[in-house]
């Protein structure tokens, strides 16, 4: 088994650690290197990755490509370590290439063949598959090297079947590897299911460890949640930024953002559309500006008259809401907001795990 990683011992060490893998990965690794010890140099970067590491985003996929390499080089022998077949599935599900690990010599894998065909049929698209073989794994009772990526894979796999599963599991996750990437990325999700299931102070508890703890990348939970609709979700995590963030700050201008444009694709139009239109652009990132323009942009679009209908033209009632709108009598409308909205989905893909 591998040993538990001490959470005080990784923060305090974590940037010399990572700076050291990153700085190693151009140069092959040591031919003496054990499969567990490569996947914990991966596992490093990676949680630099969690707290904001440019260098360690750009550098891992470099890793995990020598890693592989070095598995398929391995001495046979060195699978009958029980630590390296679980290695084998961390790599999986760390972004490891499922061609390579079918390459290694199954027979000599020691490893639980449950989670090992879990992991593998999850990294290659067969969700049904791995959410049957992981329904009754408990993570808690699984070695410990894989418990919290494990879980965090059940809460992925759960989430559309059942939430009160999935939530289960995300809390396992977090818990059982915190400071890490797979703590982030539970976070990441948890928050946008307990929101729909509008448990509002867990949702505030969560978003607000999230805020917290990995501020670099808190506004992926916004990004997400709005291209899927999830506005209420965005509004809470938006407010709960802007209770945090410092005038003049660009976290400030993107917490704003976020915030403009859940209530103007809500029920609150007009103050939605004065919030975005009250952002200074130029303290935002390219990404976020492009972000912008585009919302402002939809925003505009929806509350243009139809196609026939002379402007200015007076009518008995006011016009609805944009929740209500029925956007059904002007295709040309329709597919313009649906354009940009893909455009939106393109401009805030979150590809962590």
């Amino acid at each position: 088994m591998i040993p538990s990683r001490s959470v005080a011992v990784r923060l305090l060490a974590l940037p010399l650690m990572a700076a050291t893998a990153l700085a190693a990965m151009p140069d092959p690794a040591p031919a003496s290197s054990e499969p567990y010890e490569l996947v914990r140099s991966l596992q490093v970067v990676q949680d630099g990755i969690a707290n904001g590491d440019a260098a360690a985003y750009s550098g891992h996929l470099a890793l995990i490509r020598q890693i592989g390499e070095k598995f398929l080089g391995a001495d046979p022998v060195v699978w009958a370590n029980p630590q390296n077949g679980q290695a084998v599935v961390i790599y999986l599900l760390s972004g490891g290439a499922p061609q390579i690990v079918r390459k290694l010599p199954r027979d000599r894998l020691n490893v639980d063949e449950r989670l090992f065909n879990a992991a593998l049929a999850y990294v290659e698209g067969r969700q049904d598959e791995a959410r049957q073989l992981l329904k009754e794994v408990q993570p808690r009772a699984i070695p410990s090297s894989m418990s919290g990526q494990i879980a965090l894979v059940q809460g992925v796999l759960f989430a559309n079947s059942d939430a009160s599963i999935a939530i289960e599991r995300l809390d396992d996750a977090r818990l059982l590897l915190p400071g890490t990437l797979v703590e982030e990325s539970a976070l990441r999700r948890e928050i946008l299911l307990v929101g729909q299931a509008e448990d509002f102070d867990k949702f505030e508890f969560l978003a607000l460890a999230y805020i917290r703890h990995y501020c670099n990348s808190v506004y992926a939970i916004s990004r997400v949640a709005l291209v899927r609709g999830r506005l209420g979700v965005v509004r809470l995590a938006s407010e709960q930024a802007l209770s945090l963030a410092p005038d003049g700050y660009a976290d400030r201008e993107r917490a704003h953002l976020f915030r403009g444009a859940a209530r103007t694709l809500a029920d609150d139009y007009e103050d939605g559309l004065a919030e975005l239109k009250a952002i200074d652009a130029s303290k935002l990132a390219e990404r976020d500006s492009s972000l912008l323009n585009a919302t402002l942009q939809l925003a505009l679009d929806v509350r243009k008259p139809a196609s026939g209908t002379p402007a200015g033209a007076e009518t008995d009632n006011p016009p609805p809401t944009p929740a209500r709108l029925d956007l059904s009598s002007s295709t040309t409308v329709l597919e313009r907001a649906q354009k940009q909205l893909r455009e939106l989905d393109l401009l805030t893909t979150d590809r962590r795990p």
